[in-house]
């Protein structure tokens, strides 16, 4: 068994982990990891307070995961990542930065984080990374920092350290340009969340942002978008809430 993160939209991750309780065994625990002083960090909306900020999206860890075909049909999930480490206690000062790569290097398995990578693959990523699958080569990897706080270290540093702890303890090779996928470091605060971008479900994270989403095919109207399909999916039960609670 494993563990993966799913991140949302922020503010409405109880909408996204009630979608998530419809398709998964009730095995697997669900974990909203929210920023604990998001009055420090955000705005209110509605009397509840939401985190700013790429660093501040909702972001839900789910343990005891046995079984990963469902992370291909719920769609209130912005992105899938593979779960590798996290704390609630990473200091603000350059400290910090040794908090991480210890974390890293103490804590985190490497090796079963890829063998739950390989099983998230889609058909065609087991195809298409066939060579890692069967162990013919170790995959390659680059480091991603997404963060928001008054840190005393960059995203630069996050990316360095943590890069020097991955290679410390697997044969995993840097490639910043054609990298088999990206580990993703998610810092608001004092909060850490690291994980494994699983790029047939999501496309990369190139330049430390979060990316767009992989858009379902439609009929050519000549109309776009730049709502995300995960936020007009959420919309539908949103909007459903606040009607039912208007007419009552």
């Amino acid at each position: 068994m494993t563990s993966l993160i799913a991140i949302c939209l922020g503010g409405l991750e109880d909408v996204v982990i009630a979608d998530l309780k419809k398709v998964v065994p009730s095995t697997v625990d669900i974990i909203n990891f929210a920023q604990s002083k998001a009055r420090n960090h955000g705005v209110e909306i509605n009397g509840k307070w939401v985190n700013q900020g790429e660093g501040g999206c909702g972001k839900i860890i789910l343990h005891n995961v046995e079984n990963f075909d469902f992370i291909h049909c719920v769609r209130s999930v912005q992105h899938w990542l593979v779960y590798i480490a996290q704390s609630r206690s990473l200091t603000l000062d350059c400290g910090g930065i040794d908090h991480i790569q210890s974390l890293a290097e103490k804590d985190a398995n490497f090796t079963d984080s890829l063998t739950a990578w390989k099983q998230c693959l889609s058909i065609d990523g087991k195809y298409k990374y066939a060579d890692i699958m069967n162990g013919r080569r170790e995959p390659t990897f680059c480091v991603r920092c997404i963060r928001d706080g008054d840190h005393k270290f960059s995203s630069l540093d996050v990316a360095r350290k943590l890069g020097e702890s991955v290679l410390s303890k697997t044969q995993w090779t840097v490639d910043l340009c054609n990298m088999d996928f990206e580990i993703i470091a998610f810092i608001l605060s004092e909060t850490l969340l690291i994980g494994i971008n699983i790029p047939t479900l999501s496309p990369p994270f190139l330049k430390s942002r979060l990316p767009g989403e992989v858009r379902p095919p439609v009929v050519p109207s000549g109309l776009t978008s730049g709502l995300r399909p995960s936020t007009a999916y959420l919309l539908v039960p949103v909007s459903y809430t606040h009607l039912r609670a208007h007419e009552t």
